[in-house]
């Protein structure tokens, strides 16, 4: 499932993009794309999974992403705000994709 997996988000990967394993079956991916570019390109990456039956085993999978802003561009943060956008995407049912919100606006 691993190998399937990498070789879906490989053939989706925009230019520029860069993919890599955390450990386990957590993954990261930094695409140069906006909030909704990303959340497009996430729901790419789970149909395609989801469509994907390697020794017609089906499996799905949930992403987590958080965007860049003016505020906060350090990679740390943004990986931490991620994994808790996928936290919640798990919580909610699986197979789906959520962004980080801040429950915060600057004023």
């Amino acid at each position: 499932m691993l190998i399937d997996f990498c070789e879906v988000v490989q053939e989706l990967l925009p230019s520029g993009g860069r993919f890599a394993r955390l450990g386990g079956e957590e993954f990261a991916a930094i695409i140069p794309a906006r909030a909704g570019e990303a959340w497009i390109w996430c729901e790419r990456v789970r149909l395609a999974v989801q469509r994907s039956q390697p020794d017609s085993i089906a499996y799905s999978v949930s992403i987590g992403f958080a965007a860049s802003t003016h505020t906060e561009t350090r990679f740390d943060v943004l990986l931490a705000l991620a994994d808790e956008a996928l936290y919640r995407a798990k919580a909610s049912g699986r197979n789906r994709t959520e962004q980080y919100l801040s429950l915060f606006t600057a004023s």
